[in-house]
């Protein structure tokens, strides 16, 4: 069902994308895998985010940290740090895009304290080049 959501979502067709995304995530929600819902969550708040719908892709986003800092409660680990960076940083983007300069800057100085925890300076680097742009398009 992800696969196919990906599909739908290559191909343009959001509204398939969500149906799938969703069916994806309840499938999920009964495996084993803790870290697959994770991914559907983020590329169905993507999918929204494509469509126009930023609410819904903001409440998405902020769904899928609040399950991730659910399970960092029971499970503190690297892979687990990378997506909650990963979300936050698309919640900036988000903001970013929307040209709400403070909310975004707040997101990154998450993403930036997480990532200090996570020690990859690639992943440093790349948030840190995000930040960049949302300061130049402040005039900053």
């Amino acid at each position: 069902m992800l696969r196919i959501g990906d599909y739908y979502s290559d191909m343009g067709q959001s509204d398939d994308a969500i149906k799938n995304f969703e069916a994806a995530l309840e499938i999920a929600d009964g495996l084993d895998d803790e870290m697959i819902p994770f991914r559907i969550i983020n590329n169905l708040a993507s999918e929204h985010t494509y469509k126009g719908d930023f609410a819904e892709a903001l409440s998405d986003y902020l769904h899928g940290v609040e399950r991730v800092n659910t399970l960092l409660e029971t499970k503190r680990d690297k892979e687990i740090l990378v997506i909650l960076s990963i979300m936050n940083e698309n919640i900036a983007n988000l903001f970013a895009s929307q040209k709400d300069y403070e909310q975004s800057l707040k997101y990154y100085e998450k993403v930036r304290r997480i990532n200090a925890e996570i020690g990859e300076a690639i992943i440093m680097a790349e948030t840190n080049s995000n930040l960049a742009s949302v300061y130049a398009e402040k005039g900053d």
